[in-house]
Order: structure tokens, then sequence, then C-alpha cells
């Protein structure tokens, strides 16, 4: 059983309970998230299982699409409905122009800092560990990527959104930056990831489908296979005589390569699949501005970096 099931977590357990619900349900053993989503919030969750739990570092890169609820006028300790009221605003006049003008400013690169609240390790500490004995630490400031920020509706103070961010964004701390500089405070008051990547919030499967499906035995076509997952990824083709040199010295010399989909183009990721189209791995160009051909290695290509054989 090894593949990525796109689950829809549902609202009110962890990311971590999740994977352990989904174990149960398929009786496996081997499974991994893509991405902690919080507990409070609900929709898209990766989850990889048997192999596939090696290929989480690239799935996690991939971007995300949130569709949510910020509420103006209430700053929280955590920064979303869960946390402790820590400022109100009673009497404030926000129209849609204002959040219409402030959110382009919250679109492009950004810098953002780490809630106190979060997974985050500082020094080797959870920041979470340290938030839940009253501490507060200094954070450093990180950059990440909003692709596009959405106003859908705006109606008694809640402002509805749509945002596709990089890795590593954090909506709540989006949603208090953006209330702290229109002056009245926000906080992110509901959150559904609709999408990672290619997988869509609509071809996803829920806990009780899942369960149906294990007992029914018709789960299989749920899986989503590594290759399709990791179709973002170019591909390499290696012919059949020198597959098992590929597999067993972990590099791809140049006249190991039957097809490839792109031209090589400095360090990049890529998938390698053997004649009959089975994924054999990840590699690794060798070809980047400082590569230096030897009589060794003129031919040396590729690098093996994950076996999924």
């Amino acid at each position: 059983m090894n593949g990525i099931i796109n689950f829809n977590k549902p609202t009110g357990i962890t990311s971590c309970k999740a994977i352990n619900l989904v174990k149960k349900a398929l009786k496996i053993k081997k499974a991994g998230h893509t991405g902690t989503l919080d507990p409070n919030a609900n929709g898209v969750l990766p989850i990889c299982l048997g192999n596939a739990t090696k290929v989480v570092q690239y799935i996690v890169q991939l971007p995300k699409t949130y569709r949510g609820k910020m509420r103006l006028g209430i700053r929280t300790d955590t920064q979303d409905a869960d946390g402790k009221t820590i400022a109100k605003c009673a009497n404030f006049e926000i129209n849609r122009g204002l959040i219409e003008d402030i959110f382009p400013k919250y679109t492009g690169a950004i810098e953002q800092i780490p809630p106190m609240y979060s997974a985050a390790r500082v020094n080797g500490q959870r920041l979470y560990t340290l938030a839940r004995k009253g501490i507060t630490i200094s954070r450093k400031s990180k950059k990440v990527f909003i692709y596009y920020l959405k106003l859908l509706d705006y109606h008694n103070d809640i402002v509805t959104f749509e945002a596709k961010t990089s890795a590593g964004t954090y909506i709540r701390t989006l949603c208090d930056d953006m209330g702290n500089e229109l002056g009245c405070g926000a906080h992110l008051a509901e959150l559904t990831r609709t999408r990672v990547g290619e997988l869509k919030i609509e071809d996803s499967i829920t806990l009780e489908e899942l369960k149906q499906d294990a007992r029914e035995n018709c789960f299989q076509n749920k899986i989503n296979s590594i290759d399709k997952t990791l179709s973002f990824l170019p591909y390499i083709e290696v012919n059949e005589e020198n597959e098992n040199s590929v597999l067993t010295k972990m590099t791809i010399m140049e006249d190991s390569i039957k097809d490839i989909s792109k031209k090589i183009n400095g360090e990049e990721y890529w998938r390698v699949r053997n004649s009959s189209g089975k994924l054999l791995g990840i590699a690794t160009s060798l070809l980047d501005e400082n590569f230096a051909p030897s009589e060794n290695n003129k031919y040396l290509r590729f690098k093996l970096k994950k076996l999924l054989v």
C-alpha cells in the first residue's frame, strides 16, 4: 500500500490524530502527513502511505489554497478562534474599500513571524510548548509568498477570503497582521484548505468514507500513486539494460537515459522511471554552473536521492 490519500481532515483534531485514524481504518503501520493543518481547520491533508513517506519533503513544498474567515475587532493569543482574547476594539469603522486596499500589501513576497502557538522550533524547542507555559521568546521573521489574496465577502465584521500561498505560510498570522494594520485587530475565525498542489477538496475522502471503503475493501482506487502526485517534477526514463546499474550505483550516466522530459538546467528534483513507466526513485541533477567534468564523471548526469522500489 504505497501512495497518497487526499484526506479531508475534519475540524477538532490534530494532523497527527488524523494520521492515526487513517492508519487504524486501513490497518497499516506506516503513514505521514505533508504539512500540519491546525486542529480548528479542515480540508485537504495529503497523507503518505508506505513507501510514499519517503517523498513527504517534496509534497510539503507544494503551494496551498485556502478559504477562510477573518473576524475584525478581536485579537487572540493563538491568532485564531481557539485562543484567549487579548485585545478588543469595540468601535471601529472598516469598509470594504479599506480591506480591498490592504490585501495587495499582503500579496507576493512578505515576512511573517511564526506565532508562539505553532510547531516551529527555536533552539530545539517547540514554540507551543513554551507558549503553554506562558513563555514568549523572540522569533526571527521568515519569507513566505502569497500568490493571490481575494476578498469574497465582508459582512458583520467577518471578512471571507481566498488565498493561495507558499509552504510555511501561517494564515492566522496573516489575519493578525492585517488586523493590526487596519487598527482594529483581527483573528482567523474559520479555515478550510481547499487544495494542495493538484489535490483538490472536491476529490478528497472523509474519514467515514474511508472507513466504509476499508470495510468493503475498495479503497485502493482512492490512493493516488506517488508518480501522479509528483507529476509537477520532470522525469527521466532509464533504458532497460542499465536499470540494475542505476539502482545499484544510485547514479545515472548519460548513456543510461532513454528519454527526458525537459532540458537539464541546474540542480532540481527529477522522477526516475524505467522503460515500463514504473517509478524507481527521485534524483537530483549534477549539472550546475559549478559542475566541472572529468575523465571519470564527464557522463554522470544524475544522483538518486530516494529509492522507491
